[in-house]
């Protein structure tokens, strides 16, 4: 059957060609038209000749196109969502493209599963063009997107983001969270020097609390009461504690097997000594017999604080007692549980 509609000009786009009807009669008895097939003018222009073919149903009494044969953009679009009863949709030879890349409206494309159901992907999942891919909730206030450089969750109830989630393909994981007065970002990177783990202040330009992890040495630092910086460093031979305010003080243990060990502290901001405290006993080892327990100072200073008036003199560990014979003090000292007297001058005994 050939249907020949000779007009005296080229036609215009969107004349209508040909029109297949076909009708039936409702339950009303009237005569009703059912589905439709229209043959459609798209270019009419010699040598671009382009047509279309529409073929639609009636529903609930008004015509909706379902289907359309475009020769324009050499696609055939579905004006209507595509359900699958027990059927595949499937290409016989070669790759099968899904796209909206010429459509003249939003041009998205929307998958969506029986209410309970999945949409599963049986085999690799390729985006190689910096695709983005986003999860957001209903209301667009979390969203998730991902690229092949990137993971990044954020809170989108703020203009500024207030908490982002960043994992980056230059080894480094971000945590920025804005709900404080200034800003603050938590970050894990990796540079060419060191692992850090930080917190940055945007509104100081600066890390307050960081952890850097070098080949030989890790350092704790924290600047948050500027310009106080507490920082430990440790390295293999030794942990030191560095306060430095309007001065440096520094607490610093040593292990090195050439020199052995040593706890040296260095109070340059104050006057306050080192001092070993302890709920209980507190006992100085030394472990070899040739090697004593050696204390180097101008003055040695033994003070016991047990002063309770009810406490015999014998029982303190350290104690002083007043004038025996004629001698005026004497230092006790107690050696494996046995009372040990030593005379002593408060003043030179040779003026």
């Amino acid at each position: 059957m050939e249907v020949y509609k000779n007009k005296p000009t080229a036609g215009l786009v969107g004349d209508v060609l040909f029109n297949q009807s076909v009708y039936g009669t409702d339950a009303s008895l009237n005569k009703q038209e059912f589905t439709r097939i229209t043959h459609t003018i798209r270019d009419a222009t010699s040598g671009g000749e382009d047509g279309s073919i529409e073929m639609g149903c009636f529903v609930n009494g008004t015509y909706a196109n379902f289907l359309q044969l475009n020769a324009v953009e050499n696609e055939i679009n579905s004006l209507k969502p595509i359900d699958m009863v027990g059927n595949n949709i499937r290409s016989s030879t070669g790759s099968m493209t899904i796209t909206t890349a010429l459509s003249a409206g939003l041009g998205n494309i929307t998958l969506v599963a029986k209410a309970g159901a999945n949409i599963n992907f049986d085999s690799n999942v390729l985006m190689d063009n910096s695709e983005t891919f986003t999860q957001r909730n209903a209301g667009n206030t979390i969203s998730n997107t991902q690229n092949h450089q990137q993971i990044n969750m954020i809170d989108n109830t703020n203009l500024n983001n207030t908490n982002q989630n960043l994992l980056a393909n230059n080894a480094e994981t971000l945590i920025n969270d804005q709900t404080l007065l200034t800003s603050r970002i938590y970050r894990n990177e990796k540079n060419a020097n060191a692992s850090i783990i930080g917190e940055y202040d945007t509104s100081l330009a600066t890390d307050i609390k960081k952890l850097t992890m070098n080949t030989n040495l890790i350092t704790m630092n924290d600047s948050n009461a500027l310009p106080t910086i507490e920082q430990v460093d440790i390295t293999p031979v030794s942990i030191q504690f560095t306060s430095s305010g309007s001065a440096s003080d520094i607490l610093s243990m040593y292990n090195d097997s050439a020199d052995g060990g040593e706890i040296d502290w260095s109070n340059t901001s104050g006057t306050n000594g080192l001092a070993i405290t302890s709920s209980h006993s507190l006992t100085i080892k030394a472990t070899a017999s040739t090697y004593p327990i050696q204390f180097n100072s101008d003055v040695i200073n033994l003070v016991n604080t047990n002063t309770a008036a009810s406490t015999a003199n014998n029982f303190g560990t350290l104690a002083t007692t007043g004038a025996i014979g004629d001698i005026t003090n004497y230092l006790k000292l107690q050696l494996n549980g046995s009372n040990i007297w030593i005379p002593y001058f408060t003043s030179d005994p040779s003026v």
